[in-house]
């Protein structure tokens, strides 16, 4: 396990909720500075979706899962489901 260092410029910690009303397509947007989220509602929990990278270089994604200890963290989507 590789431990995470926050450059000595991150002084600031700032916790935000946001909801997303139904239907609804955000602007496009980007994040400058280090952030990570945790969906408090169950819309992509037991639903296939992905993401993309558009970029020509690999992306990294740093994910929190809370599950029991038999529950599959990832499913991969083939044809018989």
């Amino acid at each position: 396990m590789n431990r995470i260092k926050l450059a000595e410029t991150h002084k600031k910690s700032t916790f935000l909720k946001y909801t997303i009303p139904s239907n609804t397509k955000l602007k496009v947007h980007k994040h400058l500075v280090i952030h990570a989220g945790v969906l408090t509602k169950e819309e992509l929990i037991n639903k296939f979706h992905y993401g993309k990278n558009k970029s020509n270089k690999p992306a990294e994604i740093i994910v929190f899962y809370a599950s029991d200890t038999e529950t599959p963290l990832t499913i991969i989507k083939n044809d018989s489901n």
